[in-house]
């Protein structure tokens, strides 16, 4: 329902590598979005600032194997389904895709969640803060991050802004401003 838009990473010999995903589910005015994602090792020189030194550190790069958008049209009364993302999930886990952990937005999440549990996959609520957005920033810089190459992801992450130093947030919507896919 709507328009449905979707980059992906994932070869036949990868699907047994486990995985994490966050489902943000739009409805109306917001797009919905699923991001799937695996941990690599590796070791990268980061900034200690309690040391004020740059240190090695082994932390897993963060892979990002999927990216799907649900894009609602007011005009055409198109919304997100939130059953379509949540059967998408579902069949990729059928495909083998090994998901141990999906988080949500706090927004409509219960009913997926119960689903997930019952299929024995851990499911939280989480809705990203600034120490989110403090780590994500940091790896990016240090190259702890592989995107996809999903244009509106990107710009929406260009875009996030700090609030009153509280939250993390994007710019006003009537100036372009999302952060579905970020």
């Amino acid at each position: 329902v709507g328009n449905t838009l979707f980059n992906f990473r994932l070869r036949g010999q990868d699907l047994a590598v486990p995985r994490v995903a966050h489902l943000d589910a739009g409805l109306v005015r917001d797009r919905g979005s699923l991001v799937v994602a695996h941990g690599v090792p590796v070791k990268l020189k980061m900034f200690d600032p309690e040391a004020g030194e740059v240190k090695d550190v082994v932390v897993n790069m963060v892979v990002e194997d999927l990216v799907i958008t649900w894009q609602p049209d007011k005009k055409k009364n198109l919304q997100v389904s939130i059953n379509n993302m949540e059967t998408i999930l579902f069949d990729l886990m059928k495909l083998g895709l090994r998901i141990k952990h999906v988080s949500y937005d706090h927004w409509n999440s219960a009913s997926a969640m119960e689903s997930l549990a019952r299929r024995g996959v851990k499911a939280t609520q989480h809705t990203i803060n600034t120490d989110d957005y403090k780590l994500l920033r940091n790896l990016i810089y240090a190259g702890g991050v592989m995107l996809l190459n999903h244009s509106l992801q990107r710009k929406e992450l260009e875009q996030l802004q700090f609030k009153n130093g509280k939250r993390v947030d994007h710019p006003p919507e009537e100036d372009g401003g999302s952060k579905d896919v970020a």
